[in-house]
């Protein structure tokens, strides 16, 4: 089921919310880690729409979960309704969408969607660390290595997520000195 090492890579590159994992996978030399691990699953939001994005990302179908996000992502220009829970929702359609184009690899379009989820709620850190993968992913080292320490800033006060964040920091720091 799985499409290519690449589908890999991105399973287990991508933490989004809820997935805190306890040790660090040894398999992942030199690769932003994000807890994940191959078949650990990946949650951006409780609500369903987004449920389908993180099952088809778990099942290996990128295509789909990009199509299913870009959905989600075109409706939200009908959404006129405002307040803290749409900002939310609207936070975790773009990095889901982010997630999805970068394990697509259409790079350029998961910028963007990176860039809006930041621009919806700059607090929250998720979608720094999915900007940090992407900029890791296509070799812009120094970039990543900036949006994961802008992570760990707004990060909340758990050690999975603080250890996930210093490791991603970690490689990339390595990367920048080119060690």
């Amino acid at each position: 089921m799985f499409k290519s090492k690449s589908y890999i890579f991105f399973l287990t590159l991508f933490l989004v919310h809820s997935i805190f994992m306890t040790t660090l996978a040894r398999s992942q030399n030199y690769e932003p880690w994000t807890g994940a691990v191959v078949g650990a699953r990946i949650d951006f939001s409780k609500d369903d729409a987004l449920d389908k994005i993180r099952k088809l990302i778990n099942e290996g179908d990128t295509i789909g979960a990009v199509r299913e996000a870009n959905k989600i992502v075109s409706s939200l220009a009908q959404i006129e309704r405002g307040g803290a829970a749409e900002t939310i929702f609207r936070y975790d359609a773009y990095n889901a969408y982010c997630i999805s184009l970068t394990a697509n690899k259409e790079y350029e379009k998961a910028m963007e969607a990176c860039n809006e989820a930041i621009k919806q709620l700059p607090s929250r850190w998720q979608a720094f660390n999915s900007r940090g993968s992407l900029n890791y992913k296509t070799e812009n080292f120094k970039q990543a290595l900036s949006d994961y320490q802008s992570a760990l800033g707004r990060a909340p006060d758990a050690p999975q997520i603080k250890r996930l964040l210093e490791h991603n920091i970690k490689i990339a720091e390595v990367r920048v000195s080119g060690n």
